[in-house]
């Protein structure tokens, strides 16, 4: 497909990009946020995320020991990963664009579904990745949202929703 004369035209900082991307597979395995594959009657891109899948790093260690299908190196490689604060961002900057890319031409919005079922205050996100998430999403994906739905919201967001 390429002949010799592209192949010169390679850059080898694109190789080396494409080499550092961010591993989310971990973060992904978790099922918390992802693209879904289906889209909405208008053809919107549709995200969903299941925060009660955010589980402390303790939990999620003591639940992962009793697994016997998982080796003990995967079991430790998520229970790094997953109390990441890092890793949590960078899976949520690569579900928006993964996102944004399957938009459709024409459409800019996405719908997002949020599913809290199993949520306590036990597995909330923590603060801090919750303030920078909030701002990479109001400062690098502004107006994407087209709505949301929210299935079994705990009674802590009822004052919210009052407001």
């Amino acid at each position: 497909m390429f002949s010799r004369k592209h192949a010169s035209h390679f850059n080898s900082d694109d190789a080396e990009q494409r080499q550092a991307k961010p591993d989310v597979s971990v973060e992904a395995e978790m099922g918390k946020m992802y693209r879904a594959t289906f889209t909405d009657k208008e053809g919107r891109t549709v995200v969903i995320m299941r925060p009660a899948k955010q589980v402390s790093s303790h939990r999620y260690l003591t639940c992962s020991l009793h697994i016997a299908l998982h080796s003990l190196n995967n079991i430790l490689r998520r229970f790094q990963n997953t109390s990441s604060h890092e890793g949590q961002l960078r899976h949520l900057i690569y579900t928006m664009e993964n996102a944004v890319l399957s938009l459709p031409q024409g459409l800019d919005k996405m719908v997002w579904l949020v599913d809290y079922t199993g949520w306590t205050l036990a597995n909330a996100t923590p603060i801090k990745t919750a303030r920078d998430s909030t701002n990479i999403l109001q400062n690098h994906y502004p107006e994407r949202l087209s709505v949301a739905f929210l299935f079994n919201p705990p009674k802590v967001f009822e004052s919210f929703f009052k407001v």
